[in-house]
């Protein structure tokens, strides 16, 4: 099997081992997305391998501050980003909802001026994100991270054609998992590990990248085979992404 992992914080992980770096671990996945959180990711110039190393830019709601819009505005095109984000809107964030969703339209523009899709961290304000993606979702695709809100908001994103990744977090509550599947086509699903923030064990480099476990519990409740969930989600990820297989 091959997996994507479309939303990892490489940058921010902890130096891997070499030996785990040859592992079949690692190995097998083929492709990571590295959201950014205040910007540019950390020491770029470490994923210098663009076809394996997907770098994003992006300001989290957390750190967005008065300085946030400006920032944007000075994004430098030699940056090669492949993605805009993570950004979005959160309910825990500092800054106020009126300058959150200033600066989340402000990426999304930047997105759009680039040709280039969004990752979507929301936390809270559902109504309002979904405002936001429907304004603007003929000109950009989004990706909505760590899916794990309820069925009937996941019918009305869908409506809006974002597509959803899932990590472990979106295992909590199987029933409520259950019903989002039920309202997002098969052809929008992606998989994620959100490393290290979400991994089972961050002191041990095999549990960061714990997507063959996240696709076997995803593969049951969805009642298809492992395989077929881990081939889907890469194409699909790759289709959102635009690049090749």
């Amino acid at each position: 099997m091959k997996f994507f992992d479309t939303h990892c914080h490489l940058d921010l992980i902890k130096a891997l081992p070499e030996d785990f770096k040859d592992s079949e671990s690692f190995e097998k996945v083929r492709k990571f997305m590295i959201p950014g959180v205040d910007g540019e990711i950390k020491n770029p110039e470490l994923f210098s391998d663009n076809t394996r190393y997907l770098k994003a830019w992006g300001i989290h709601p957390r750190c967005v501050d008065e300085d946030s819009i400006d920032k944007i505005s000075s994004f430098s095109p030699m940056y090669r980003a492949a993605c805009v984000g993570e950004c979005g809107l959160d309910k825990y964030a500092k800054a106020p909802l009126e300058l959150q969703l200033a600066v989340f339209e402000r990426q999304i523009e930047l997105a759009a001026d680039l040709k280039r899709p969004v990752s979507v961290h929301i936390l809270g304000f559902y109504r309002e994100s979904l405002e936001l993606i429907k304004k603007h979702s003929a000109s950009v695709s989004f990706a909505m991270h760590s899916w794990s809100a309820s069925g009937e908001l996941a019918k009305e994103f869908a409506r809006a054609g974002v597509y959803f990744s899932f990590s472990s977090l979106s295992l909590r509550n199987k029933k409520k998992l259950a019903a989002s599947f039920e309202n997002i086509p098969s052809d929008r699903i992606l998989l994620e590990t959100d490393a290290p923030d979400q991994s089972p064990g961050k002191d041990s480099p095999e549990e960061l990248f714990y997507l063959q476990t996240l696709s076997s519990e995803l593969s049951r409740i969805l009642k298809i085979s492992q395989g077929e969930l881990v081939n889907l989600a890469f194409d699909n990820a790759c289709r959102f992404f635009g690049v090749s297989l």
